[in-house]
């Protein structure tokens, strides 16, 4: 499943993380997480990296579902 910028912006907010402590944990730059969140689009590597970091963090992203809901995410950490 390829994320969305806004997967990553809400996925953030649910883990409760910096753009600071995400690029640490995601091993890229601060200012590509600003542009991604802001509808920039990534390359697969940064994407994928983004998606590891915030799973391992407990977040959940979802599919989106014709005529309920769109693309989203879960949160399962504590």
């Amino acid at each position: 499943m390829a994320i969305t910028g806004d997967q990553v912006r809400m996925g953030r907010a649910a883990a409760k993380l910096t753009t600071r402590e995400l690029a640490a944990r995601a091993d890229i730059d601060k200012a590509t997480i600003v542009r991604v969140e802001g509808g920039a689009k990534g390359s697969r590597r940064i994407m994928r990296n983004l998606q590891a970091a915030l799973e391992a963090a407990g977040v959940e992203f979802t599919e989106p579902v014709e005529g309920v809901c769109g693309s989203g995410v879960r949160f399962n950490g504590a």
